[in-house]
């Protein structure tokens, strides 16, 4: 099934579970609130969350639907 998968979107796949998988059924809330894209005038703000707040997903159900 996941044997066509090019290495860049199997990659991005690992990436997607493994952030998951720490934030979630581990616990690194902190990682959520650092990766997660804040507003550009906010304090909370980095530009390389531009980037990482593709790979943020807020639960199992935000996935699915």
């Amino acid at each position: 099934m996941f044997y066509n998968l090019t290495p860049m979107v199997r990659n991005l796949l690992i990436i997607n579970v493994a952030l998951f998988a720490l934030i979630h059924l581990f616990g690194f809330y902190g990682l959520y609130d650092l990766l997660i894209l804040f507003p550009f005038n906010s304090e909370a703000f980095r530009p390389f969350q531009l980037f990482t707040h593709i790979f943020m997903h807020g639960s199992l159900s935000h996935l699915f639907f």
